[in-house]
């Protein structure tokens, strides 16, 4: 009988090692199309170029990063580096300085939201695969 716990931890073991290293590269793939998703989307004035003080597209910010809460525990981050102030302005809308309402113009949580659910699916099938 403790023969048969030794092998089933083995391989339990085994599983949970493929598991979790190919999850990374699942997590890692998909915030990187979401960045790419996310610029393809994002909201582009070609009028800004001519503005002296507009320094970096808030299109051509958009990266990922990976943050770790403990040794054990990650995250993949999708950010704006150039212009994080406008995502919560462009995505919800806002008041102008002359007091005129800009119009939402969503482009994050649609695509975030599409992205999670094919990240869920790759992560079941990943998990349930018989190999």
């Amino acid at each position: 009988m403790e023969d048969l716990n030794k092998q089933l931890t083995a391989i339990l073991e085994g599983e949970v090692i493929k598991i979790k290293s190919n999850s990374d590269k699942i997590a890692k793939k998909h915030a990187q199309k979401l960045a790419k998703t996310v610029k393809a989307a994002s909201p582009y004035d070609e009028n800004s170029e001519k503005k002296k003080n507009f320094k970096g597209h808030y299109k051509d910010g958009w990266r990922t990063r990976k943050g770790y809460t403990n040794i054990d525990h990650y995250e993949y981050e999708v950010y704006n580096a150039k212009k994080y102030q406008l995502t919560h302005l462009l995505e919800h809308g806002h008041i102008a300085a002359n007091g005129v309402r800009v119009g939402i113009r969503p482009h994050i949580n649609a695509n975030a939201e599409t992205e999670i659910e094919s990240f869920i699916e790759d992560m079941k099938e990943h998990c349930t695969d018989d190999t």
